[in-house]
């Protein structure tokens, strides 16, 4: 519904609503810890229902303000055509894009806090303060990069992310010294978090319809396919925290060259959807002239029309001029 609704800005109402899920990744965590140190287990566990129930609870207000969508019948011919716009042109790119970019990740997610506990020999409670400001600092920024990528381009945003996390996750691959490596850590971790909004709303802009199954797909491929860095990553972890890194940069790395090919090919959309338009606006024109010259030399239209002269012109304006 956010991105239905809000087609000229999807990724930044992506942005806004990955902030909530993001704070309660880290918030969720720690407020069962703390439950864990006043009750046993039972108790943390029912009272985690607590803000289940309470979510329901407002839903019931939030859903009169949800658009009514009439169901339509998904027949085979539907199917066919969201299944060629994944399978040829610029599909099977975006879906290499968005695996790599989640894999890359995922990969730096899962082994950090491990590297910090083993490599640098950080106690629990600064890693988890560490790992949540990264985060947080990540989530944050999504709405304005989100924004920013409905204002000039996915494929911009998205190739300096990626690029920059790859630079910043190779650094990290040469075992630099550790007042450097919290930084660019965060940077690296963050400059991906930030773009997850602008690559879920590429793959909406892909399709332009379906946006529930688009969105089901590309969650797919983030959470299902890109599950396989924390694999590989674990098994480069076990030859060295080097090799791990590398191989995030690598995927990170990637997904940025993806995202730049796709540039040249979205300019020659841009162009030809700006020629259509012009042809668009000619033909509106010329119908617009033709039917105040009718109205002219015939001044009985009007009077069938049921309109004063002024009222038809106006007609005329707006059925052959406004988009």
């Amino acid at each position: 519904m956010l991105t239905r609704d809000n087609k000229d800005g999807r990724a930044r109402a992506l942005g806004v609503h990955a902030i909530g899920g993001s704070f309660a990744e880290v918030l969720a965590p720690l407020s069962v810890g703390f439950l864990l140190s006043v009750v046993d287990w039972r108790g943390a566990l029912a009272i985690s229902v607590i803000p289940t129930i309470l979510c329901g609870l407002c839903f019931l207000s939030v859903a009169r303000s949800i658009p009514v969508v009439e169901a339509g019948k998904t027949n085979r011919d539907d199917l066919e055509d969201l299944t060629r716009a994944w399978l040829t042109g610029r599909g099977p790119r975006i879906v290499a894009m968005i695996c790599l970019y989640n894999m890359a990740l995922i990969a730096l997610l899962s082994m950090i806090p491990l590297y910090l506990a083993v490599a640098h020999y950080l106690a629990p409670a600064r890693i988890g303060v560490i790992f949540a400001a990264i985060l947080i600092a990540g989530a944050l920024a999504q709405p304005w990069v989100g924004a920013l990528s409905d204002r000039v381009g996915r494929s911009p945003v998205l190739v300096i992310g990626n690029g920059v996390a790859a630079l910043c996750v190779a650094l990290l691959a040469l075992n630099p010294p550790f007042w450097f490596v919290i930084p660019t850590m965060a940077i690296g971790v963050a400059s991906l978090d930030a773009i997850r909004a602008a690559m879920l709303a590429s793959a909406v802009d892909h399709s332009e319809r379906s946006e529930g199954t688009t969105l089901g797909l590309a969650f797919v491929l983030l959470d299902g396919v890109g599950a396989f860095g924390a694999v590989l990553a674990g098994i480069a972890a076990g030859m060295s925290w080097q090799v791990m890194f590398a191989l995030a940069a690598v995927f990170a790395l990637t997904a940025s060259v993806l995202s730049a090919v796709s540039i040249g090919e979205q300019a020659d959309q841009l162009r030809s959807v700006d020629l259509l338009i012009f042809h668009t606006w000619k033909e509106r024109t010329r119908h617009r002239k033709d039917l105040k010259e009718r109205l002219s030399t015939n001044p009985h239209l009007i009077e069938d029309m049921g309109l004063t002269r002024a009222e038809a012109e106006a007609e005329a304006a707006k059925r052959f001029w406004e988009p």
